[in-house]
């Protein structure tokens, strides 16, 4: 278990995989809180920027993980780390996303332990 209990803010429209990953993430011993969308999530940003890592799909309804990505970069919020978690492959979009500001990019269906080395690097 973490030493010091990171916050992270899991985003995606898909019940199962946020749900598979909040259980994933809880179980380290991290605070894991889910926003079903990009708006919500820029909306819990907003009143609540003590998060040190946003998970995050690509492909979401109204806000996008790529917008997302760009409002937390550009915002107060550049501290926070951000692991984009997406089906598409593209490496325009893959390198798009970096050049954004992401930390990571992973590929669905993702493997439970892969992400949690890479959260593990990225806070560290």
């Amino acid at each position: 278990m973490p030493e010091n209990t990171r916050n992270i803010l899991v985003v995606d429209d898909n019940e199962l995989n946020y749900t598979a990953v909040r259980k994933l993430l809880t179980k380290e011993g991290y605070n894991v809180t889910v926003a079903v969308d990009g708006l919500q999530a820029m909306e819990m940003l907003m009143n609540n920027n003590s998060y040190d890592l946003v998970v995050t799909d690509m492909m979401m309804p109204q806000v996008t993980g790529q917008e997302l990505l760009e409002a937390i970069k550009r915002n107060l919020y550049n501290k926070i780390k951000v692991i984009i978690v997406s089906s598409m492959q593209n490496e325009t979009m893959i390198a798009e996303a970096f050049k954004a500001g992401a930390d990571d990019y992973l590929i669905k269906p993702i493997n439970p332990t892969d992400l949690l080395l890479r959260i593990r690097k990225i806070l560290n």
